[in-house]
């Protein structure tokens, strides 16, 4: 298979008519600071559009088996806004949490999460 050649997106038109029938493409990400998109494209033309943007992801929480569900309440609470003035700091404007957990689950839908409905996949570098 030939590779073909990567480039910085310029057609803003064309991404934009690719991207209406794809359900998980988010316009709004035009907006944020660290967006960005690459094209791949050959001989032919552009070939995938695809674009990224700096999330912050919160691991999966670790709380004191003995701490009550009230602390580890406002622990969560009070860990996630410390991360908000992070992520508001260098221009993130998402913030991902892996969680497992059903009551560390629904505190994180209580004050602003919500699950992503489609698959997430990982890469490790």
């Amino acid at each position: 298979m030939k590779s073909l050649k990567v480039g910085f997106a310029t057609d803003q038109a064309e991404l934009e008519k690719w991207a209406a029938s794809i359900a998980e493409y988010d316009p709004n990400i035009i907006k944020y600071p660290t967006h960005r998109v690459l094209i791949a494209y050959n001989g032919k033309g552009n070939v995938v559009y695809l674009p990224s943007q700096v999330v912050l992801m919160l691991e999966s929480a670790i709380p004191n088996p003995e701490a009550s569900d009230l602390d580890r309440a406002q622990a969560l609470r009070d860990i996630v806004k410390a991360y908000e003035v992070i992520a508001s700091g260098t221009g993130i404007k998402e913030i991902y949490f892996l969680c497992t957990d059903d009551k560390v689950y629904k505190i994180a839908a209580k004050h602003g999460f919500e699950e992503v409905p489609w698959p997430v996949l990982r890469m490790r570098l």
